[in-house]
């Protein structure tokens, strides 16, 4: 799924991208040249213009292409039955299809979506996700970048960066769950033969994992309300979408050792747990030097486009 931007800019050098998130003041950026990564940075309660534009300059990239990456949690995914349409109506059909559903009025959102493999819910039924995000935040971002001469011309959900990362930088097509933790929000997906059969939000952040460390005496109710969500996600999984069972869980790095939580989740869960080696999704580029979840899909959503 690509948005289809009204605003979507053309003339982009070609070869050169950058990829951003913003959210509740930070700022992520990754820039590739040729497939390669060169440059990266994370900044807190800075100037959108004035940091992207600097960090353009650094990187000496001249009218880069651009790509949105949407914060984890800034959009809403829904779980709806695919219209039977061509590819190229569905988003238009998804419209109608949730006009009920989304949670901000119809005519200030932007929505699309992309179907299940054929063979989800045992191929009884066409599903399909509706993604809706807010027109006027993302028209307002579009227009900031565009001042940094940027060409904005892809809008993504981190959904689909991960599946793209998980196709192409970790070539993994067994049956597994990828949890991504970000600073404000996360979210599981499962995958079978690289592919998305399952995106669920989770109530696990880093945020709440802070509050952990500042409130220990609520460490239980929140890992064990996560670990309710991972187990049912696990079981819906296994019990619907006739794919076997899932293998292992892969947690996405981030920006604070998480070691501790896939330990939690390797004993209770009794699965194989592992931690994503960022290397593999940035191929081990010595200008990718920030940690998070955010950066490391930003840095995915810049070589996908390569």
């Amino acid at each position: 799924m690509k948005w289809r931007l009204p605003w979507r800019a053309n003339g982009a050098s070609s070869g050169q991208r950058i990829a951003v998130t913003v959210q509740q003041g930070q700022i992520d950026l990754v820039a590739s040249r040729n497939g390669e990564i060169i440059a990266s940075r994370s900044v807190m309660n800075a100037d959108l213009v004035a940091t992207v534009s600097a960090f353009r300059e650094e990187a000496k990239l001249q009218n880069p292409a651009c790509s949105i990456v949407l914060a984890t949690g800034s959009y809403q995914i829904l779980l709806v039955e695919s219209p039977p349409v061509p590819a190229e109506e569905l988003a238009a059909a998804l419209r109608w299809k949730v006009k009920d559903l989304v949670n901000l009025p119809l005519e200030q959102a932007v929505i699309d979506g992309f179907p299940l493999p054929d063979d989800a819910f045992r191929g009884r039924q066409k599903m399909a996700y509706t993604v809706a995000a807010d027109r006027t935040a993302l028209q307002q971002l579009v227009d900031e970048l565009k001042g940094c001469e940027l060409s904005v011309d892809r809008v993504l959900i981190p959904e689909l960066v991960m599946a793209h990362a998980v196709n192409e930088s970790l070539h993994d097509e067994n049956t597994e769950v990828v949890l991504v933790i970000g600073r404000h929000a996360g979210f599981l997906c499962v995958f079978a033969e690289g592919s998305i059969y399952l995106a669920r939000n989770v109530g696990l952040s880093e945020s709440t994992l802070l509050q952990i460390k500042l409130d220990p005496s609520r460490r239980e109710e929140i890992l064990e309300s996560f670990l309710l969500e991972l187990q049912r996600s696990r079981d819906y999984f296994e019990s619907q979408m006739g794919k076997g069972v899932v293998g292992k869980i892969l947690v996405v790095p981030t920006e604070n050792d998480c070691q501790a939580l896939c330990e939690v989740i390797r004993e209770r869960m009794r699965m194989n747990v592992e931690l994503i080696d960022a290397d593999e999704i940035t191929s081990g580029s010595a200008a990718y030097n920030v940690a998070g979840a955010e950066p490391l899909l930003l840095a995915s959503a810049s070589l996908a486009a390569a």
